[in-house]
């Protein structure tokens, strides 16, 4: 079986694909010469000296990690308290459950998501719609995370603002949750930032010409790399 381009790219250190990407580079170097390339040598260039892989293998592991995270805390490991006997604290919501559902229910949907097309594209398919979703769905993925936080804020401070007996469990609930939250995220945030360029490196190199000229021309494209 002929091994490609795309299939290296994702995983350069495999048998053979080092002798497939210097043919493949020198070819685009020659045409590139000949005025018959891209003219975006000088995004090209910004992608040499990375490490594809290793990209691709932090950003494969955060995914896949996360989406087990969410879809094990939603079925089997998410903590239960029953907060029916301090209504008065929440004025009859339960702030506490609301942000446990938002938080599990769009972490499951982003993650799983891009767990599927970052796996992909460690065989070389689906770069752009893997683009498409660490972009965008990083972005709506965001704005829960930003809906989780307004409601831990709304709990913790009724909490803090109650007689309730029960109110002093909730507090300390809500303060639980959020640190774990905040730190969760934050290593995360952390984690993919270091490696962007790598990965970055290894989505354009599976682009066509077609998309790099789309993903150039979006205002998304600086805030993917």
């Amino acid at each position: 079986m002929s091994i490609s381009y795309e299939f290296c790219v994702g995983t350069p250190g495999w048998p053979g694909c080092a002798e497939i990407i210097a043919d493949h580079e020198a070819e685009q170097a020659a045409q590139n010469a000949n005025g018959n390339g891209r003219q975006d040598g000088d995004m090209d260039d910004d992608k040499h000296g990375a490490d594809p892989m290793m990209g691709q293998i932090v950003y494969t592991a955060t995914a896949v990690g996360m989406s087990a995270n969410a879809l094990l805390k939603m079925t089997r490991y998410e903590d239960q308290y029953d907060w029916s006997t301090a209504d008065s604290v929440y004025d009859n919501t339960n702030w506490i459950e609301m942000y446990h559902m938002v938080a599990d229910y769009s972490g499951a949907a982003f993650w799983t998501v891009a767990a599927i097309t970052q796996l992909a594209t460690v065989f070389g398919a689906l770069a752009n719609y893997n683009l498409m979703v660490w972009a965008y769905g990083g972005m709506i993925y965001s704005l829960a995370g930003l809906a989780v936080e307004i409601m831990m804020w709304v709990a913790r401070d009724q909490a803090n603002e109650s007689d309730d007996a029960n109110a002093g469990g909730a507090y300390i609930q809500v303060e639980s949750d959020w640190t774990s939250f905040m730190a969760e995220h934050a290593a995360v945030a952390l984690e993919l930032y270091y490696e962007m360029e790598n990965w970055g490196a290894a989505q354009w190199e599976l682009l066509s010409d077609e998309e790099k000229e789309m993903w150039e021309e979006s205002d998304m494209f600086s805030l993917t790399f």
